[in-house]
């Protein structure tokens, strides 16, 4: 039995294992890398703390974050990677991300769009909403990895996001607040 899985649209991703249409392609490799193919949405969640995984961005894409709970220490990659794509996270219910030294919990490399929201406002949740992403050291919580630029970030102001940069990471103002 395998304690690191993410459940992508109901379904528990394993070891070694594909699913999907044409828009919410994905494929596992181990039990280490998710790799999403397709435009999505993607709704991911996990059902408890994940280690020294990630999710793998391969193409512009949505992304529902439903309970995502990752921490890396013992690898060389952020837990998502937006890869120069185009990525709408959408949180529902809280999500935790927590980076190994030297990379941001959320990489958004150059030439990658990343715009965070809360959830559908056209519902009512009643639970928290939330994006908890902590960089190692030298990495941002969300943006560059050590010695790298950082692409475009936007926030929604339905949306409660806490992005925690580590030791020595960049400190200037890199996300930009929208209505």
């Amino acid at each position: 039995y395998d304690i690191n899985f993410f459940r992508i649209n109901g379904r528990r991703v394993g070891n070694n294992l594909s699913g999907g249409t044409n828009e919410t392609y994905w494929t596992s490799e181990g039990t280490t890398t998710v790799r999403l193919h397709g435009a999505g949405p993607y709704t991911i969640g996990s059902d408890m703390p994940m280690t020294d995984v990630r999710l793998v961005v391969e193409a512009d894409c949505t992304i529902v974050a439903d309970g995502i709970k990752i921490s890396n220490s013992g690898v060389d990659y952020s837990p998502i990677e937006c890869n120069g794509h185009a990525v709408t996270l959408q949180l529902m219910f809280p999500n935790t991300l927590k980076a190994p030294n030297h990379y941001a919990a959320i990489n958004v490399s150059p030439g990658s769009t990343l715009n965070i929201t809360g959830p559908n406002p056209r519902y009512h949740y009643t639970y928290a909403h939330t994006l908890e992403a902590t960089g190692g050291e030298y990495g941002a919580g969300i943006g560059g990895n050590d010695n790298q630029g950082c692409g475009t970030i936007s926030v929604s102001t339905n949306a409660i996001v806490t992005a925690i940069g580590g030791y020595k990471a960049a400190r200037k103002p890199l996300v930009e607040m929208s209505p």
